[in-house]
Order: structure tokens, then sequence, then C-alpha cells
């Protein structure tokens, strides 16, 4: 089984239950995507506005669903490079696993002791875990991905919603 999430800086215990599993891929340790890799996988504003144009025009439900959620980016793009959009950098590893294009297996949990800070996740970048009973990498940690593969991503499911709305409408 392949798990894919994203990690943010205090991740609760409900958000590590809800990572969904996906069968279908090839068995290997959990993908995850940290806060800091989908803030360095930001998306350029030029093409976020033609996507979001796109989604629009081919299928107004999602170009009002994805203008809706990418609002609060938008209106403060001074302090973005480009538009943050954590879930699309997650579902783009799950549903093509090569787009990743470096990782590292880590140690990775969520603690909820409050030993180093309850709800928080805590990854052993550095291996200080290892060898230590349930410790090892237990997490492929994703560091980057190839964003040319997740724009044509982004833009295949713009194509396939306007083909299924047009397909809806008949």
């Amino acid at each position: 089984m392949h798990v894919v999430s994203f990690l943010f800086k205090s991740l609760t215990h409900q958000h590590r239950l809800a990572a969904h599993t996906l069968p279908s891929l090839p068995p290997s340790l959990p993908s995850q995507v940290s806060w800091e890799t989908t803030e360095q996988h930001t998306v350029a504003w030029d093409f976020m506005e033609d996507f979001l144009t796109q989604a629009e025009g081919s299928c107004s439900t999602l170009g009002t669903f994805l203008r809706g959620v990418t609002r609060p980016f938008i209106r403060d793009k001074e302090r973005w490079a480009g538009a943050l959009i954590c879930d699309a950098v997650a579902m783009c590893v799950a549903l093509d696993p090569s787009v990743v294009t470096k990782s590292v297996e880590c140690f990775v949990d969520v603690e909820l002791q409050g030993t180093y800070g309850r709800g928080q996740t805590v990854i052993d970048w550095e291996g200080q875990m290892r060898g230590k009973e349930g410790k090892e990498a237990n997490v492929q940690v994703v560091e980057t991905i190839e964003m040319e593969r997740m724009h044509e991503m982004l833009l295949g499911i713009v194509k396939t919603a306007g083909a299924l709305s047009k397909s809806k409408q008949v």
C-alpha cells in the first residue's frame, strides 16, 4: 500500500488518520510531501491564472471551486512566489510517483505525548533514531518534484472535467 499525505508544522492526530490509502500503487514506503516542499513548489501566478481561466471555461463548477479555494493566495500574491496548492502536489505524487525527482527515507511520527510539541510532525532527518526499536525509516519524504509534469497533470484535470461536464449535458 502507498500512502500520500502532506505534513504541516502542526499536524494533528486526526490529519494523520485521514491520510488516504491507494492500494493500486506498488508497495513501498509511504510518501509524504512536507509543507516546506509545497512552499518550494509553488505554481507560477501566470500559469495559475491560465489554469483557473481554463477551468472556468471548461467546467464552471470546477472553475468556481478552484477560484474559491485559491482566492486567499491570489489576494496575498506578494507573500508567495506562486500559488501554494498543497493538495495538488500531494495528489500528483499519489497518482504518478515518477513526478518525484528527489526523496529521502526517514523515520517520521506525529508527537502525541507533548514531549517535543503536541500534534507536530517529527522527522528524523539525520537518522538519530535509527537502530532504536520501531524507529527505522518508515516514510519516503518527498523533497522535489518535476513541475512541468505537475502542470501537465493539472491541465489534464481541466480537460477531463470539461469532457465529463459536456457528456452530462448530452
